[in-house]
């Protein structure tokens, strides 16, 4: 009487089959090519292999530790103790690397979040022609809209007012250093430092 095995290959022998080491292995090769299954984790695993060759590792490191410095400095400024409740940058898209091959023109908005309170600030910001950008930003949370305005001071100042779906817009925007103030409800939050 033979016995039949339900065992499945494990992730270490599908890498060895992937790699081509198949005559050591000569039951699994004939277990995998046989079985439906483990061809598709096969193909799933060629794949990741593939992305993780692509993928730009010392870029991704670079952009990650550019981003924690930017959120360090953020919380560094509301412990110099300012007053203000201060938005605490999360996710800035401009020291997110591009993928290969995309141009940067074709990636001109940047992004960024902050977290405000129990809500979140986004911003995007553009350029509308050369020097100078727009920024559009948007209050989500538990706070009141009504009445709420945005003030960014720098260079020049510029104040928007929240419309009934938190947006606010301000243009035409000179490149330089700003800050910029979101007043909701009894609230207001600072983002101390934003560089355009």
């Amino acid at each position: 009487m033979k016995k039949t095995t339900t065992a499945q290959p494990d992730i270490a022998i599908l890498v060895r089959y992937i790699r081509g080491d198949k005559k050591p292995m000569a039951y699994w090769s004939r277990f995998i090519e046989r079985d439906e299954a483990a061809q598709e984790k096969v193909a799933l695993l060629t794949r990741l292999a593939r992305m993780f060759v692509a993928s730009d590792v010392q870029r991704l490191s670079t952009a990650s530790q550019t981003l924690a410095r930017h959120i360090f400095q953020s919380y560094k400024s509301a412990a110099a103790g300012s007053g203000e409740e201060i938005a605490h940058l999360y996710y800035d898209s401009r020291v997110i690397p591009l993928p290969e091959g995309v141009r940067p023109s074709l990636m001109s908005t940047r992004r960024m979040k902050f977290k405000a309170g129990a809500g979140q600030i986004e911003l995007s910001i553009s350029p509308i022609y050369p020097g100078r950008f727009e920024i559009t930003g948007r209050y989500q949370g538990p706070l009141s809209i009504q009445k709420g305005r945005a003030v960014l001071k720098g260079r020049r100042s510029h104040q928007g007012i929240f419309d009934n779906f938190g947006f606010f817009y301000l243009a035409p925007v000179d490149p330089g250093r700003y800050r910029l103030t979101c007043q909701l409800a009894d609230q207001e939050y600072l983002i101390p430092v934003m560089e355009l």
